[in-house]
């Protein structure tokens, strides 16, 4: 090979190399695939130069490429493909092969062409390159900002570099302490520096490694250090022995001093690292497992693994996309089975084998019988354990899946093997001319499928940082200040607040709009882009609640601005758009992220609830993390469609929300007191699936013995004794409705009351009937009965065989029939009370959930209408703030002809007929102040005119008290008042809002309260 070859080849490995460690693209979604597409390309003109010196020239370095290493080379990329074709077909699997296929070609263009002097010219810019990397990259964490995103790598204390990631910088840094420090003490010509020279650098990239943060580095030192003396050339030296351990240990040593802080972090319980790799380890075992021969294909942990992790991943700090095993080894084995494991083997085996032969009877490299080691020798230690250090490192980290560390194996390997002496020779013209047309076509095939694919996937990154990481994520902030600027609007009727509910919705519909044009952009750019899909199908639903209501105020105040907020057929356009954006991601990653809690909520704003419980059951299934959120969407959808799915997903939410309790030891009473609704619901649920009964009794049962609990699998026997009396609990409604209540009581008087207690329909019955009849027993047991009903959900009320319009009202009557003399008998009231304000408001939002999808109000206006008619029974504040707004009149406190206005009635009739009884209008406060703070039980409901209207009656109260007892006994009897409300747990109001009712409670009893204004 002439001059001016050598001279082109070394400048484009040197440029190659170069622009893999210091090239990064800012503002993107794939920051360092730059990198992969830079030796992908640069491998690519590499190869066709090789295939050009070996056509042209004829010779090749055949000493330090054997047969097996080709062979070895060759099967393991065939493997690669027949998996890729054969397995899951992952969207990662193509870069992967083309990532392969370039640094087998880079190696071995190295390990042909390259002589000692370009060798070293290669390993001295590396030096340099790896100097400035380090310099960089403790300016960043000196918080030194030199480029304008140094700025955000500074803030997160963990330096990158020009890795575009912490983790990739300490493996790069770790690698070039070896290196490094190998090759400087080779080099005699620095004669006496060479030594602190090696000591400089080892320190720079030490600085690096801490700076970084890394902690999977440490590994591959500490394996450094432990295989020193295993090389017989350094255990004859034992002064350079102990020099050279005491260097490594005195940098371990330093490294974790320095990074203890991270070190710790591996100890933590719930969620130290630690524990996040053995969770991911676990699950990768259990994924390899699942086809442990074959594997499922190249790059396709991303798409299998979630099927297999434990559903507590996101609790213990693991992310929803886990990309890689963190292990390279169960990755391998993952992707290509045990197959491709022996392969991977095979080759590195053929490599070292190589190595082996061509430097056999050479002293330098310390393991022949020379007494020194000389400038090859230590050079070739030093590449050697940079490979080590890179290969234990891979125990614990992902390094090795990435474009910068998979660059410098590569690089090594090649370098490994060019310091077997460069001995060119001329092989046959066949093998000549077949070796330089494998080259040159698989240059081709990289310049012709591969560069175009990373063009196009920079380009993706690109537009998909700005559809999401700039647009998207800000919509749902936005959505958020406006709902609560229009609550602020409809509690204070503050027009400032309305104004700010304007904005914030204005340019939530702008940000949408952007997102959706640049995450259009990014899938046309890249269709295999999963995060592009996953972006654009969250674009177009969140464009879709933008033309549905969000909440009722925002609407009321976008209509009288003249801004429209339903638009019916645009919204469902989104919505179907999201829907086929999800559809094309589902097809190259099943269980991507949480698509599946995404998908719920298309298919809620289609119309189909029962697709929607589908889809989060296998959300529920993946995503323990977020099952308190998927509790109470399943509690509303239930009560929308009768799904198995939906029975399922409820019975999980009340088992699980049990074993917690039981994972605090509480005392059985508590327990007891706890669980009675959830086992009552169970009963309650049966009746509403006529047909199924069996069948769900029986996955019930299998849930409560699966949980391992032995108090939850006792309740099968519950189960048991429910399905046995259910159709006979149907009977007694049946007669109940016939008037038949003595044949009823004949029934339930001889049964067992511990029995009793777990039928609801029994109890139901029991207690209305002893009510009917003036037993305040029946009253008791009537309103725990009804509360349990609606306990876990009010899906359940409208197929209860008991009526609840029935039950509400003659509880009322029995209340009032009392006389409510006694304190007993006002706790009964106020139970009674907090049920129907509490039922008002469940209704309230499952009907404007219903009504914020067009179409789902639609396809189940029959379950709204049902829904309807016991919420205009009740009559309560949500329903007459609803129910009036319709009609653009000032909602009154509750519906004239409702329930709780008749209960109402009942209490101001018994309080009028003796003025200055203190403690009946005492009675009217608890009454007035119970229903007030009903409103504050979540977000704010009530209008600012109800909230108003029931301030202004407590305070006329409360003069009208100070009439009959003076001020400072009034102050006594209010604030005993409210100890007995507090005592009862009448007032279960938590969170930012229990203020408002602390302000009112001290206003009231101290007599300052101040009067709101009414129209």
């Amino acid at each position: 090979m002439n001059r001016g070859m050598r001279h082109a080849l070394n400048g484009l490995l040197i440029l190659t190399m170069l622009g893999v460690l210091l090239i990064i693209q800012t503002n993107s979604r794939s920051s360092i695939l730059v990198k992969e597409a830079v030796f992908v390309g640069g491998s690519a003109v590499l190869l066709l130069a090789g295939a050009v010196i070996l056509g042209v020239r004829g010779v090749i370095a055949c000493r330090r490429i054997s047969f097996a290493m080709v062979l070895a080379f060759v099967l393991l990329l065939a493997w690669l493909v027949f998996r890729h074709f054969g397995g899951v077909q992952s969207v990662n699997g193509t870069k992967y092969l083309y990532g392969f296929l370039a640094l087998g070609g880079l190696a071995f263009v190295i390990a042909g062409f390259v002589d000692s002097g370009s060798r070293n010219l290669i390993i001295w810019v590396l030096l340099t390159a790896a100097a400035v990397i380090s310099v960089y990259s403790i300016l960043q964490s000196l918080g030194l900002n030199i480029f304008s995103w140094d700025a955000s790598i500074t803030h997160s204390s963990r330096s990158s570099g020009t890795m575009g990631n912490a983790n990739l910088l300490g493996s790069f840094s770790m690698v070039m302490i070896p290196v490094g420090t190998g090759f400087l003490l080779g080099r005699h010509r620095l004669s006496k520096f060479r030594i602190p020279a090696a000591g400089v650098f080892a320190l720079l990239c030490l600085f690096a490694v801490v700076s970084s943060k890394t902690r999977g580095s440490l590994l591959g030192i500490a394996v450094l250090a432990v295989s020193v003396p295993l090389i017989p050339a350094l255990r004859r030296d034992r002064k350079r022995l102990a020099a050279i351990l005491l260097l490594l240990l005195v940098l371990l040593g330093l490294s974790v001093v320095v990074l203890w802080n991270r070190v710790e972090e591996l100890t933590q319980m719930e969620r130290g690292t630690l524990q996040v790799r053995n969770l991911i380890w676990s699950g990768s075992l259990r994924m390899w497992l699942g086809n442990p021969v074959l594997g499922y294909g190249p790059g396709s942990f991303q798409i299998v693994f979630p099927g297999y992790r434990n559903p507590d991943y996101f609790l213990l700090g693991v992310s929803h996309n886990t990309l890689h095993a963190h292990c390279e080894y169960l990755e391998i084995l993952g992707d290509s089975g045990l197959v491709g494991l022996l392969l991977w083997g095979f080759l590195a085996v053929s490599v070292m084998t190589a190595v082996r032969k061509g430097r056999r009877g050479n002293a330098e490299d310390g393991g022949g019988e020379g007494k020194l080691i000389d400038a090859e020798g230590w050079m070739f230690l030093g590449i050697a354990g940079g490979i080590l250090a890179l290969l234990a490192e891979a125990l614990v980290s992902v390094a090795l899946r990435w474009p910068p560390s998979a660059f410098m194996m590569a690089l090594l390997t090649g370098l490994l093997l060019a310091c077997i002496p460069f001995r060119p020779c001329r092989p046959s013209a066949a093998v000549r001319y077949g070796v330089s047309a494998a080259m040159a076509g698989a240059a081709v095939f990289l310049f012709v499928t591969a560069m175009p694919k990373y063009c196009a996937s920079m380009r993706a990154g690109k537009e998909l940082f700005r559809g999401k990481d700039i647009f998207l994520t800000s919509i749902q902030q936005d959505v958020d200040n406006a709902v609560s600027a229009a609550m602020e609007w409809n509690s204070r009727d503050r027009t400032e607040a309305a104004d700010m509910a304007i904005n914030y919705y204005s340019r939530a519909r702008q940000l949408a709009d952007s997102s959706l044009k640049w995450c259009r952009m990014c899938v046309e750019t890249d269709p295999d882009e999963l995060g592009g899909w996953y972006a654009l199908g969250s674009a177009y639903v969140s464009s879709s609640r933008l033309y549905q209501q969000i909440s009722p105020p925002l609407t009321v105040i976008c209509r009288q601005r003249g801004i429209e907020v339903e638009d019916e057929e645009l919204a469902l356009e989104y919505i179907n758009a999201s829907l086929a954006a999800y559809d094309s991601l589902r097809r190259r990653a099943p269980d991507y992220a949480e698509i599946h809690n995404n998908l719920a909520l298309v298919w809620l704003n289609l119309g189909n609830a029962d697709s929607a419980l589908a889809h989060m059951r296998r959300a529920w299934d993946l995503h323990a993390h977020s099952r308190a959120a998927y509790a109470d969407k399943i509690r509303i959808l239930n009560c929308i469609t009768r799904s198995p799915d939906g029975v399922y997903l409820k019975w999980l939410c009340n088992i699980y929300s049990l074993e917690r309790v039981l994972e605090g030891g509480v005392s059985e009473t508590v327990y007891g007191n706890i669980s009675g609704p959830a086992v009552f619901d169970f009963g309650t649920t049966l009746y509403g699936f006529p047909g199924l009964e069996d069948s769900l009794a029986a996955e019930l049962k299998g849930l409560l013995v699966s949980s391992g609990r032995t108090e939850l699998a006792r309740m099968t026997e519950i189960v048991d004794l429910q399905l046995a009396r259910l159709e006979e609990g149907a009977e007694l409604a049946g007669m109940y409705l016939r008037d038949d209540t003595a044949a009823v009581m004949d029934v339930l008087r001889g049964m067992d009351r511990e029995v009793m207690r777990h039928l609801p329909v029994h109890s139901a019955l029991y207690g209305i009937i002893l009510a009917e009849r003036g037993d305040p027993a029946g009253i008791d047991l009537t309103l725990g009965t009804f509360r349990y009903i609606f306990h876990n959900g009010i899906d359940d009320l409208l197929y209860f065989p008991v009526d609840a319009v029935t039950m509400m009202e003659v509880m009322n009557e029995a209340i009032a029939a009392t006389g409510i003399d006694t304190q007993d008998e006002r706790l009964l009231l106020y139970r009674h009370l907090s049920s129907l304000l509490e039922l008002d408001r469940r209704i309230f939002e499952v009907v404007v959930f219903m009504e914020s999808s067009m179409t789902l109000e639609e396809a189940y206006r029959g379950v709204r209408d049902r829904y309807g008619y016991i919420w205009e029974e009740i009559g309560g504040p949500m329903y007459s703030y609803m129910e009036y707004n319709r009609l653009d009149t000032v909602p009154p406190l509750m519906a004239p002809e409702g329930i709780l206005h008749r209960n109402w009635t009942d209490l101001s009739g018994i309080v009028a007929a003796d003025t200055m009884d203190a403690d009946r209008l005492l009675m009217e406060m608890e009454w007035l102040f119970i229903f007030y703070s009903a409103s504050f039980a979540g977000v704010p409901h009530y209008s600012s005119m109800q909230s108003a209207a029931v301030v202004n009656m407590l305070a006329d109260d409360r003069d009208r008290l100070t009439v009959i007892l003076g001020e400072n006994e009034t102050q006594y009897r209010v604030g005993l008042m409210f100890g007995m409300l507090e005592e009862a747990r009448l007032l279960n109001v938590q969170g930012e809002f229990r203020g408002y009712i602390e302000s009112l409670r001290g206003d009231l009893t101290l007599g300052r309260i101040t009067r709101p204004d009414l129209p």
